[in-house]
């Protein structure tokens, strides 16, 4: 079984190296290593350049693709996935970072061959890498996953409900599966979002019950542009969206959790306390209680509709 992990920024020189680190300090060696910096305006590519004139990795594919141009990471993600002969991948954020045995802990015990994501526990830090004590994502996986695997449709109507149910990134990830569900769509967010729900529909998942790296938080990456990314996650479910009533009524749910998001945290600095109140266990009460008489209006007006019309 070959790995590939890939690395990718965008103006995360304060991050970068941290991340690269992880990588190259995995205890079980890893058969490709690429480095893709998608056209940064601050000093990444340099912080790159010296990481990999120092780099040691004997039996490890070392590729980095330094572009001047800004294509977009789902175009990143594609390209990295046409160079790639492994079996297998995991996309890292330049501002997040692995545990040491990220690799070996996801690897250890596959239990199926029809699998097309393997993923476990991750912990929360703050800008600076310190802990914030939130393991993400706690008991949720713990309760769905009988002995670790996750049926392709459960996983599909569980990614539907809870959206990002498995992040794309820190997550090891079938290359050939992903080759035939199709490539990530360029020009939007939420492209991990769709493509777990892709893979949903026709693969199973397993859960790892352990920790295999550390997501930081980042405010600046978080209070931008809500509104494209609530239209962007919309248009996504949209394409998901079947004949069965309970799964629209839950893209209507989440899409209207996104856009009450969006208008409490226009302002870049309340949106990290409204975020964390957003994504606490169950989700925000208060905001489900706001939204709960659009989604039975929906409901309704869909009975109705079959019954008499």
């Amino acid at each position: 079984m070959s790995i590939a992990i890939a690395v990718f920024s965008y103006n995360q020189s304060k991050y970068i190296l941290d991340a690269l680190k992880s990588v190259a300090t995995q205890t079980m060696e890893i058969d490709e290593f690429f480095i893709v910096d998608d056209g940064s305006s601050d000093n990444s590519q340099e912080i790159i350049h010296s990481f990999c004139s120092e780099l040691n990795l004997h039996n490890t594919k070392v590729v980095q693709i330094l572009d001047s141009d800004n294509c977009g990471l789902a175009r990143r993600l594609n390209q990295v996935l046409s160079q790639s002969i492994s079996d297998w991948v995991l996309w890292l954020a330049a501002d997040d970072f692995l545990h040491p045995e990220a690799i070996k802990r996801l690897t250890s015990n596959l239990l199926t061959q029809d699998l097309a994501v393997v993923f476990g526990d991750y912990a929360e830090a703050n800008e600076q890498g310190a802990p914030t004590g939130r393991l993400i994502p706690k008991d949720t996986w713990r309760s769905v996953a009988a002995n670790g695997l996750i049926t392709p449709n459960y996983f599909y109507k569980t990614t539907l409900r809870y959206t990002n149910f498995i992040s794309g990134g820190l997550t090891l990830l079938n290359r050939q599966s992903l080759l035939e569900v199709g490539s990530y769509e360029p020009g939007r967010s939420g492209e991990d979002l769709d493509m777990m729900l892709r893979l949903g529909k026709h693969y199973k998942a397993q859960y790892v019950n352990s920790t295999v790296g550390t997501v930081r938080i980042v405010a600046e990456s978080q209070s931008r542009n809500h509104r494209k990314h609530t239209l962007d996650y919309a248009h996504i479910l949209g394409k998901h969206k079947s004949g069965q009533l309970v799964d629209n009524c839950l893209i209507i749910n989440f899409v209207m959790m996104r856009w009450c998001l969006t208008l409490f945290a226009s302002r870049g600095r309340i949106w990290v306390p409204i975020r964390k109140l957003a994504l606490a266990d169950g989700y925000s009460i208060v905001l489900h209680i706001l939204i709960l008489p659009i989604t039975f209006f929906y409901m309704m007006w869909h009975v109705i509709r079959e019954r008499f019309f």
